[in-house]
């Protein structure tokens, strides 16, 4: 497992958010659950980033403010 704070300091990018959140793999806004992390790919999406229970989610600057989920931005 990772958290958000390893992964950016891995692959980039910026945590808003806990960034201690422990990330085990990845699953679609629809299926994640708790240990998930998904990714919004378009804002048209919003209602299944509303209602996901992913535990992260990676959004797009442009996004970042349609959700207080744990991001990675």
């Amino acid at each position: 497992m990772l958290t958000l704070v390893e992964i950016v300091a891995r692959l980039g990018g910026r945590v808003e958010g806990d960034g201690d959140v422990s990330i085990r793999q990845i699953g679609s806004l629809q299926s994640a659950e708790e240990g998930e992390i998904a990714f919004l790919a378009s804002p048209k999406h919003r209602k299944e980033l509303d209602q996901t229970r992913a535990s992260a989610v990676i959004v797009s600057a442009a996004t970042e403010s349609l959700t207080s989920l744990p991001r990675i931005v």
